[in-house]
């Protein structure tokens, strides 16, 4: 499995970093209702040019779809890395049969399940 790229993602050799965009406020407010009032109207080719035409007041706002699609890409990479790095853990507690809508797995990292005598399972 390789690393989604079609959003702009860089993960894991460079991260989003965080807090960058802003509510929408009072400054730009005129800007974000005329933008959306073309996208209702289905004029998305005016809606396009004014966001071109006030990009850098805009930028810092998040108003549409790009970013959440970048953050959405970046979760799915962040995500792919640790499957990629999670080592399978098989506990002798494992039931040999299982049913299909199962699964088995062990916090190997905390500690939590340890086993005891006799297939008891402690909860520390």
């Amino acid at each position: 499995m390789e690393y989604s790229r079609s959003f702009g993602s860089r993960f894991p050799n460079e991260l989003i970093p965080a807090g960058t965009k802003k509510d929408i406020d009072n400054t730009i407010e005129h800007l974000v209702s005329r933008y959306y009032s073309l996208l209702d109207s289905g004029d998305t080719s005016a809606a396009f040019a004014l966001y071109q035409e006030h990009k850098q007041e805009l930028d810092d706002y998040l108003i549409h779809a790009a970013y959440v699609n970048r953050l959405e890409e970046e979760l799915y990479n962040i995500g792919l890395n640790v499957l990629k790095r999670e080592k399978t853990v098989v506990s002798e507690l494992m039931p040999i049969e299982q049913p299909d809508d199962s699964y088995w797995y062990q916090d190997y990292g905390s500690g939590i399940l340890s086993a005891g005598g006799e297939g008891e399972v402690i909860w520390n």
